[in-house]
């Protein structure tokens, strides 16, 4: 954990419990839906890489 996370954790426990559970909550909604977008970014890359409009590329295109 970096020193930055730890301190404000350290900072968050000072909260009542119902506004660290809702602290809580966004974080682990912000990380998901970063998570998920992430991979969706990833996926479409792999299918344009991937599709059947991908040329094949011959030994002769390929530069040292």
């Amino acid at each position: 954990m970096t020193q930055l996370l730890e301190k404000a954790f350290s900072q968050a426990l000072k909260l009542p419990e119902s506004q660290q559970d809702r602290l809580a909550q966004w974080i682990i909604d912000e990380v998901l839906v970063e998570s998920s977008e992430w991979t969706g970014v990833a996926k479409q890359g792999l299918a344009a890489a991937y599709s059947d409009n991908e040329p094949e590329y011959l030994i002769s295109d390929i530069k040292q």
